[in-house]
């Protein structure tokens, strides 16, 4: 995945996520990559509506449990990015199931 798709995928996950936690899916989240040698670091800037509801549900999660200090912006190692994507798919899937 090149780091533009990489960068718009996380940011429609964090929108899914923030729809799954009950904020508004409009709100502004601004992503930015950096990477340094191999490694890619992304940070999330999440609107403070929204953004102790979204470091709850990820604290909940062994990937994330750095997160519970609820710090602004949001960095995320490339691996925490995967997981998080799949956090999103995965919680859109059990939500279309309780429908």
């Amino acid at each position: 995945m090149d780091g533009s798709t990489a960068v718009e995928t996380l940011r429609s996950a964090l929108t899914t996520i923030v729809q799954l936690v009950g904020g508004h899916a409009r709100s502004a989240i601004t992503i930015s990559a950096v990477t340094y040698g191999v490694e890619t670091i992304y940070t999330a800037v999440i609107p403070g509506q929204n953004r102790s509801e979204v470091y709850r549900f990820l604290a909940k999660h062994p990937q994330f449990r750095s997160l519970e200090n609820q710090l602004e912006p949001l960095t995320l190692t490339s691996n925490q990015v995967a997981a998080l994507i799949r956090l999103a798919y995965d919680g859109t899937q059990i939500a279309a199931a309780l429908e």
